[in-house]
């Protein structure tokens, strides 16, 4: 499934499902191999996971089905944590969870930092782990409106576009502040950065998968 906003902003989601066949994985691993032209040395250097694969097979599946042919690099090794190459003007996130991988793309021109996060909804939360990442500045009508799992995707997605931003500083989700209705802020010593999120929903197989976004536009960052 892949969706182009009206920001310009690609998201590419991977059902995983058919993936749980080592021979199946393998196949995979192959295809990708082939069309990033990928020694099997840089899969045994990366060791990627099934569902680290699943998030390379929702890039694999975007280039298939878009004219974008610049792919001379290893997608499981990022630079600065967003970027395929140093001189790339292309920004990446990617999220996986079991049986589904993601990968959000934007342009470097119009973004400094994007950020993606999946979660299937039904996926238990431990008793208390609201505490390593709500604050009480949080909006209220937000913690109100959405389910403590929705906070965290959203709080993730949000958190890993600040990478570049925030690069250098030790930065944790907690830090992470949001705003009604679709907004949050980061702030660090002398450094303000304010950026903006979305949550959606889309059904797998039966089950709902949450899928929160986040960007921080050239003009919001300061």
């Amino acid at each position: 499934m892949i969706i182009i906003n009206k920001r310009e902003i690609a998201l590419s989601l991977y059902d995983a499902q058919a993936l749980t066949e080592e021979s199946a994985l393998m196949q995979k691993w192959e295809e990708l191999q082939l069309f990033f032209d990928l020694s099997q040395d840089a899969f045994q250097l990366s060791r990627p996971s099934a569902p680290r694969i699943a998030s390379r097979l929702a890039l694999l599946e975007f280039y298939q089905k878009t004219d974008y042919r610049d792919t001379k690099y290893n997608p499981f090794v990022l630079q600065e944590f967003s970027k395929f190459t140093a001189s790339d003007p292309r920004l990446c996130s990617f999220s996986h969870t079991k049986d589904m991988g993601a990968v959000l793309l934007a342009s470097s021109e119009n973004y400094r930092g994007i950020g993606v996060d999946v979660e299937w909804s039904d996926r238990s939360m431990k008793p208390g782990a609201e505490k390593y990442f709500i604050q009480h500045e949080d909006d209220r009508k937000l913690l109100e409106q959405y389910s403590l799992l929705e906070i965290w995707a959203i709080k993730e997605a949000c958190f890993k576009s600040l990478t570049l931003p925030m690069m250098g500083t030790n930065q944790l989700i907690k830090s992470v502040i949001l705003k009604h209705p679709n907004h949050f802020i980061c702030q660090h010593q002398n450094i303000f950065i304010a950026g903006e999120f979305e949550k959606q929903h889309f059904t797998f197989s039966k089950r709902e998968l949450i899928v929160a976004t986040a960007w921080i536009s050239k003009h919001d960052a300061h």
